[in-house]
């Protein structure tokens, strides 16, 4: 197919037919997929991918399938999505869709998956879903957990101890010092940054290295952007979730409570309306991660409420803060920096980082 070709219906029907893609079923169906053309819907399409979902009928059982079309344009997190995809399915395979087949191409690759409905639209979420949703990311972590320097994709996936992480780290720490102060110039941001300009400087002084406890505390495959519209299950009725993490091009090798910060940390910064029952969320959710780790051979030792603010912090410090000063100053948006220096000031002080 041809670079600047549309990817529409019709392109896909061809493509289904060039291919044969309804055998990809056998493995798992036995017995090839038939495609229902009158049932091919577009649900996103972008400058990095085209997401189909299609439906197709195995022994005369119709069921969806996500289409998911990644364009070569020369960009690493499409490049890591696909490798998740092709190379950690059998691995993960019941903490990510299935994928029936990959077909690359010089400029796609065309992956073929099961259709796991988004958390988001189902039920109206409450935090005490992420009770639901922290078991199994328990069980991602503790597949890989200390485990990435025996795997072959260390050499793939970016890893946070890595000559490039770690400079990349540093990069972002002299930029984050050149943010801090153009913020300052705008009057709406030194508003907000004024009373806290003083000790973020002192901080920042410390950095990129805050909390070397997280790291410590293990290292492991994360999921990395575990916003709600990235996590799917096809059994919200039922009291046990059967979830499954979506989108992977955020992938790496991280510090394993980087991705309890993703899920909660993030979550609650934007959903201040839940601010009153916060705490106690929090300390559910941190106890029962700990819990779940532990259930499969993988102890902290400390205390999992500390690594939870250690980890937040960590973060913090050494990419949001970046991000959401960048934020500020290119469109405005404030809306967790607010959040971000509450916490550093409160949390910073209790951890004697000041």
């Amino acid at each position: 197919m041809n670079k600047d070709r549309v990817i529409d219906k019709n392109a896909i029907f061809q493509k289904w037919e060039e291919l044969d893609l309804g055998k990809c079923f056998q493995p798992s169906f036995n017995g090839d997929g038939l495609l229902d053309r009158t049932k091919l819907e577009c649900l996103k399409d972008s400058y990095k991918s085209s997401i189909w979902r299609l439906e197709v009928t195995v022994h005369g059982k119709s069921f969806p399938v996500i289409l998911k079309i990644m364009k070569k344009i020369g960009r690493a997190k499409s490049e890591i999505e696909v490798k998740m995809y092709r190379n950690m399915n059998s691995v993960l395979q019941h903490l990510m869709p299935q994928v029936y087949c990959i077909h690359s191409e010089p400029n796609h690759d065309w992956i073929l998956m099961e259709h796991v409905e988004q958390i988001d639209g189902q039920v109206t979420f409450h935090p005490k879903y992420l009770l639901k949703i922290i078991p199994t990311l328990a069980k991602l972590h503790s597949y890989t957990i200390n485990k990435w320097q025996e795997e072959s994709y260390e050499r793939w996936l970016p890893a946070y101890d890595s000559e490039v992480m770690i400079q990349k780290r540093h990069q972002i720490f002299d930029q984050t010092i050149k943010y801090l102060d153009e913020a300052m110039k705008q009057t709406d941001l030194k508003k907000l940054l004024e009373p806290s300009y003083s000790l973020l400087q002192t901080i920042l002084q410390k950095g990129p290295d805050y909390f070397p406890e997280v790291r410590e505390a293990g290292q492991c495959i994360t999921h990395n952007d575990l916003q709600i519209i990235n996590i799917g299950c096809n059994n919200v009725n039922e009291h046990d979730w059967r979830i499954k993490f979506l989108d992977w091009e955020s992938a790496q090798i991280n510090p394993c409570w980087y991705d309890i910060y993703s899920l909660i940390g993030v979550f609650f910064g934007y959903r201040q309306d839940f601010q009153s029952d916060e705490d106690q969320l929090v300390h559910k959710c941190v106890g029962l991660y700990a819990h779940e780790m532990n259930k499969m051979g993988v102890t902290f030792h400390r205390d999992a409420m500390e690594l939870y603010k250690m980890a937040y912090l960590q973060r913090v410090l050494e990419y949001d803060l970046y991000l959401h000063l960048k934020k500020g100053l290119e469109k405005g948006k404030i809306v967790l920096l607010p959040i971000f220096l509450q916490k550093i000031n409160v949390w910073g002080k209790e951890l004697g980082l000041h």
